[in-house]
């Protein structure tokens, strides 16, 4: 059992300085691409793991507000087109008539018939 610990905490040991020596190597590449950066990120494998999370959390937030905007423009200008064209259209037939005929006669025409059904009904 203590042998087994040992083991894994040697093994565990190794793969660490692997990992860090990748993230120096990373962050080396970074600063050399990008000079304005330099010293941005300490070069130890919990830096770059803390940096990558805390962009993450940025670009996700980033995001949703990004989403938020281009969601609330789109129903402003939805409603300022759309809706303002179908008002116009609706006030346009009230105005012509002969749409707004045409219903009031589907309408008068339907209740007629209803009202001759009741009277049928109650005749017999």
């Amino acid at each position: 059992s203590v042998q087994l610990k040992a083991l894994a905490l040697e093994f565990m040991d190794v793969a660490y300085v692997q990992a860090n020596e990748v993230a120096v190597a990373a962050v080396t590449n970074f600063e050399r691409a990008a000079p304005q950066y330099t010293g941005l990120v300490p070069k130890t494998l919990g830096n770059v793991v803390l940096f990558c999370i805390f962009m993450l959390v940025v670009l996700k937030i980033a995001l949703f507000v990004l989403r938020l905007v281009l969601g609330v423009t789109r129903s402003v200008v939805c409603c300022m087109c759309c809706c303002s064209c179908l008002r116009r259209g609706s006030s346009a037939t009230a105005k012509n008539g002969k749409k707004a005929s045409k219903v009031e006669e589907k309408g008068k025409a339907a209740k007629g018939k209803v009202e001759a059904k009741a009277t049928a009904g109650k005749k017999k």
